[in-house]
């Protein structure tokens, strides 16, 4: 008997360069082929646009492939046969051929999209239901707008009194005492930020009221600092009572070994009670108790004194003193953020300010919102908003999903698997690097089908990135870092006896790891190479950079090119290091310099740009023309670029202008050139710049920069347009929520806007960058340096709640923690301090995870010789002794190099592109340089602005005003009026919209003149009832010479059944064009397919007709 099979959800368990992408397309696809209509029910979400723009390329060049049989659609053919096998070719073809002109005509129901746009349909879907307004704007850049909100909050401190100033003064306090920059606006607007994260959102209500009560944080800290008081009471009391009995019995600090009994009594007295374990103390209890005493007196009525009176003292003192060191360090870590904390909600309350004033919702406010209407709702109406239309939802990095978002989905997907099966999830723990962002690897873990048996897993453990020595190394190194790093964790929670689902979780890790193990496509040749070199700490930074420097070296000198190179680090300070060091260094081939290029994300900021940074420098003269530095700069700049040679408004000819920027090796002299003997270096700067200063000014923003471009002859510059266009998109972004001026923008680059960078594709270069930003790309040879990083950063911020807390910590339903680890070991915090910190070994974990797997053919890997190393090197030193059987080991006093495989050069690319396949066209770059043209503005007058600027005592201006007013007002009316009887319902209409207010007619005079123009002999016909009225309906015909469709709209066509007329109104003179135009309108209906059309011209001011 076969059972019924019951899947409603595939969840895909996609390893790295398993082809998720692919399986994503295929599911997408067979979908279609069972029925070609069903893109307009399918949503398909991702993290990135990057991902979102890939998935939607690989459908649609597949369905091209499918309906036009090219080759590069045959392994979808195959798979489609396999899985549909009812589908004979031709009904592929056709199917797909119906699903692609589908899309294509369609293709707002090609819902491939990221989490946040979704969401974001969501929001304004949901406007009127979450009280939203119709018009709102998502807010992206929520970042900026929380430093705006300090900013405010600082200039709008007005008194002595008000309480923020006391607050910040606290926090500026708390630095001094601790001997940090009192400088705290920075430090504030960073933890500002954490008015976004969703443990706040979920207590932002609970935190509100509590803030909201003046008293509360008074009372509050009065109780911790009285608890932390009272500690401090009693472990000086236990010190007493030991100095008692030492002075009774005549005990004397000699009679202690090194002082060790009398020391640890004088700590508690004076409240330093924390930390002061120490291996002899803990004996007073036990029979080696006469270890805390000198030999001399052990035998003596003395020690024996000591053995009755004060060894059990030592030992109840040790137990109340870890009681006691638990509640100070509970309370230390509680009190240091609370500053913040209270400074945090008037940062909520003013982002909300401003975002209510610019008509903005945060885009990052969506998830918990759409939360809050969801709960307590058995029948949720976003089913009726969004879901009535879904049939299958495809959510893929699901890793990277949040609580948050998974809750909100999960309602619409509950419906779609409740209707029909088909859904999916694809993802993979092990590439869960984005914890910071929200994103909780263990919901992946939780969907599998013991917990949840219509959910089908499907493993895709078949690697097609990497190379086999590659796969098989990383399959080997990972099952072994995993259970290592499950072992250590395990009995380090055992140690402090941490609860049984700490442990479990700790647990968790090695099975995230347990489908590790990847295949390769069988036939593969069995290449590639791993390296992992450990170096001594002796000049550990120094010799980092000669191992990279080698190796990229030995890879262009076995003809690898630079574009095929990458180096990933996981700090941005490293990426600076590297490119600053070989900007220094040249790398050496053969004894010859080579031709290498580094390429960074940083390389792309707008910062960058040296056309950028003229703009700002110039505009940072125009408002401080004494700013010597700025001047320098600049004149320096114009110089490099040739821009003594030409002035704003001579003719520049591209071809014979030296466009390269001079450099600073072939003009050493340029400074000593330029500015010594100059007493006023600002006249090497344009003259434009130094005599218009204050007509510059005076520009709007956009105009300022056209003409700052021309002045300083930017044109010069190669490949600076980009940048120059990404600028000014930023500065016209700032304009958008409020007026902004020169000052602003300078602002803004200072703050954040120079950091921005712009997008680039096509690099020709080795990359370097972070191994976040490299997650789902991959690399021919991958080089990982500085792999030693420290698996937790002092002093973050870890928010903890308190449920469950002893009193008063309890009172605060949420605590801003530093993570001291020390600390929080040994505080109420220390199951919360535990679980965070098995979260960082898995992000860890992960991160190298990430790392290993971009390689396709050589990975190399450089990290430190040091059994107390930071977690990725010392994992590595774990894992490599029972590596040793399979990999090539060798060492040496400084270092420690692991090898498996050989080198693998790079694999010629095959050259069967699929050209035929319109979807895989390669974009071309084009390269396109601004130009700046001087153009005479031009002020032409409309009717109303005329009416604006005529004098107010020109009655001769105010009658003709009137005129144009009423004229204006006439045709607006009789084009609204069907009929006789339509008089007053659109004088009405006229009323209500404000057009007569301030008019000059009254409704009376107004109803009187139109009843007097209809009632001509030949209008009377045209407004009677019971014709057919098109009133300024639009006629779309094609301009043959322009080679577009433009609308054409007479103010009246009336037909009454056997004639068809058409009526122009005029307010003005007549004029010849006028006939040419009802004319043309006559044509155009006949066109149309009406047989007899008549045309009138009918001018208002004299009530004449005239026929055309």
């Amino acid at each position: 008997m076969t059972m019924k099979d019951t899947t409603r959800l595939t969840v895909f368990k996609a390893s790295a360069g398993s082809g998720k992408t692919y399986r994503l397309a295929l599911e997408y696809i067979k979908l279609l082929m069972a029925d070609p209509k069903n893109f307009r029910y399918i949503l398909a979400v991702t993290f990135t646009n990057k991902a979102t723009e890939e998935m939607k390329i690989r459908i649609l060049s597949k369905l091209f492939a499918l309906s036009h049989r090219l080759p590069s659609g045959d392994d979808y053919v195959k798979e489609l046969h396999h899985s549909m096998p009812q589908l004979s070719d031709d009904d592929i073809r056709q199917r797909a051929t119906l699903a692609l002109d589908g899309i294509l005509n369609a293709y707002h129901y090609f819902r491939v999209e990221t989490i946040d746009s979704f969401f974001q349909r969501i929001l304004r879907n949901l406007a009127r239901e979450l009280g939203l307004k119709a018009n709102i704007n998502v807010g992206l850049n929520d970042r900026e707008v929380e430093r705006q909100a300090v900013d405010k909050l600082i200039e709008n401190i007005n008194n002595d009194k008000d309480p923020l100033l006391g607050w910040m003064m606290d926090f500026v306090n708390e630095r001094l005492d601790e001997d940090k920059n009192w400088n705290i606006i920075g430090q504030i607007k960073d933890f500002g930020t954490n008015i976004y994260r969703d443990f706040y959102k979920e207590h932002h209500e609970q935190l509100e009221t509590i803030l909201s009560n003046p008293q509360f944080f008074k009372n509050y800290t009065g109780k911790l600092r009285a608890k932390a008081a009272q500690v401090d009471k009693d472990m000086s009391a236990l010190a007493d009572r030991f100095r008692t009995l030492a002075d009774q019995y005549g005990f004397t600090d000699s009679d202690f070994p090194r002082g060790t009994v009398p020391n640890y009594f004088k700590k508690l007295r004076e409240g330093n009670y924390c930390d002061v374990a120490h291996a002899t103390i803990d004996k007073a209890g036990t029979e080696e108790w006469t270890k805390l005493i000198k030999k001399a007196i052990k035998d003596t009525d003395k020690g024996q004194t000591f053995h009755e009176l004060i060894a059990p003292l030592i030992t109840q003192t040790e137990k109340l003193r870890q009681k006691a060191e638990r509640v100070k360090y509970s309370v230390e870590l509680t009190l240091r953020n609370l500053n913040e904390l209270r400074l945090l909600g008037r940062i909520a309350q003013q982002v909300d300010d401003i975002n209510a004033d610019n008509n903005n919702f945060p885009l990052s406010n969506t998830q918990q919102l759409i939360k809050d209407m969801i709960e307590g709702s058995d029948t949720p109406f976003i089913y009726e908003k969004i879901g009535g239309s879904l049939k299958y939802i495809m959510i893929d990095e699901f890793q990277d999903t949040s609580a948050v978002q998974w809750d909100n989905f999960k309602v619409l997907i509950d419906d779609c698997i409740a209707h029909q099966p088909g859904s999916l999830i694809v993802g993979d723990v092990k590439q869960s690097i984005y914890r910071w962002r929200g994103g909780d690897w263990r919901l992946l873990q939780g969907l599998t089908h013991d917990k949840h048996p219509e959910i089908k897993e499907v493993k895709l453990d078949t690697n097609f990135r990497s190379q086999p020595r590659i796969i098989t190394f990383n399959n080997m190194f990972f099952k072994l870092a995993a259970k290592k790093t499950t072992e250590a964790a395990v009995a380090e929670l055992n140690d402090h006896h941490a609860p049984k689902d700490i442990i479990q979780q700790a647990l968790d890790i090695e099975t995230a790891y347990q489908d590790v193990e990847q295949k390769y496509p069988e036939g593969k040749e069995l290449i590639g190479m791993a390296r992992i070199r450990l170096l001594d700490d002796e000049d550990y930074d120094q010799e980092t950079m000669n191992q990279i420097e080698s190796t990229i070296a030995e890879l262009l000198k076995a003809g690898v090119a630079t574009k095929d190179i990458a180096v990933l680090v996981r700090k941005n300070k490293h990426i600076q290091a590297i490119a600053e060091y070989f900007m220094q260094h040249r790398i050496l081939v053969d004894g010859k310099p080579a031709d290498v290029n580094l390429v960074s994300d940083e390389a792309f900021r707008l910062d960058a740009s040296l056309a950028v940074r003229m703009l700002i420098g110039a505009l940072r003269y125009l408002v401080h023309p004494d700013d010597k530095l700025t001047i320098a700069f600049l004149a320096k700049a114009y110089h490099r670029i040739g821009g003594d040679k030409k002035e704003e408004g001579q003719d520049f000819k591209g071809d014979k202008i030296q466009k390269e920027v001079i450099d600073d090796k072939e003009d050493a002299n340029l400074d000593t050139r330029l500015f010594v003997g100059k007493s006023d270096i600002a006249t090497l700067l344009p003259e434009a710049l130094r005599t218009g200063r204050d007509e510059l000014r005076g520009q709007p923003l956009m105009m300022l920069f056209d003409r700052l471009y021309a002045i300083l002859g930017l044109e010069r510059l190669n490949d600076e347009s980009a940048y120059v266009c990404a600028f000014l998109d930023k500065v016209a972004a700032l304009t958008h929520s409020k007026a902004v001026g020169i000052e602003d923008v300078l602002n803004a680059w200072d703050t954040d806007l120079c950091g921005k960078a712009i997008h680039s594709d096509d690099i020709n270069g080795i990359r370097l960058m972070t191994i976040h930003k490299s997650k789902g790309l991959e690399f021919t040879n991958v080089i990982i340096p500085y792999c030693d990083w420290d698996i937790e950063r002092n002093n973050d911020t870890l928010w903890f709640t308190t449920d469950g807390k002893p009193d008063p910590f309890n009172e605060l339903p949420l605590v801003p923690v530093s993570l001291q680890s020390k600390k929080l070991k040994n505080s109420i915090y220390s199951d919360d301090y535990d679980r965070e910190h098995l979260k960082n070994l898995v992000d860890n974990l992960n991160l190298l995870y990430v790392a290993f797997t971009r390689a396709k053919c050589n990975l190399y890997v450089f990290g430190k010789k040091n059994p107390k190393a930071p977690y990725p090197s010392k994992i590595i030193q774990d894992v490599e002794e029972d590596m040793r059987p399979e990999c090539t080991i060798e060492e040496d006093a400084k270092t420690t190099t692991i090898t498996y495989g050989t080198f693998c050069p790079t694999p010629k690319k095959s050259d069967n592109k699929d050209t035929e396949n319109v979807f895989l066209v390669e974009d071309k770059p084009l390269r396109v340089n601004i130009k700046s043209y001087p153009k005479k503005y031009e002020f032409k007058e409309s009717n109303e602005c005329k009416a604006f600027i005529m004098p107010q005592d020109d009655e001769d201006a105010q009658t003709r005003r009137a005129y144009i007013e009423t004229g204006n007002i006439l045709h607006e009316l009789l084009a609204n009026i069907r009929d006789v009887n339509d008089i007053d319902r659109a004088i009405n209409n006229m009323e209500f919209s404000g057009v007569l207010y301030e008019k000059p007619m009254t409704r009376e005079s107004l109803r009187a003149m139109v009843h007097q123009l209809i009632e001509s002999p030949v209008p009377k016909t045209w407004f009677r009832p019971g014709l057919k009225v098109m009133n300024e309906c639009e006629i779309l015909c094609y301009n043959e010479d322009l080679g577009t469709v433009e609308p054409k709209r007479p103010d009246r066509v009336i037909d009454d059944g056997n004639t068809v007329t058409v009526i122009d109104f005029k307010t003005g003179s007549p004029r010849a064009k006028h006939v040419g135009q009802v004319q043309n309108y006559m044509r155009l209906l006949s066109e149309i397919g009406y047989r007899n059309v008549k045309g009138y011209l009918w001018y208002l001011r004299t009530n004449t007709v005239r026929a055309v």
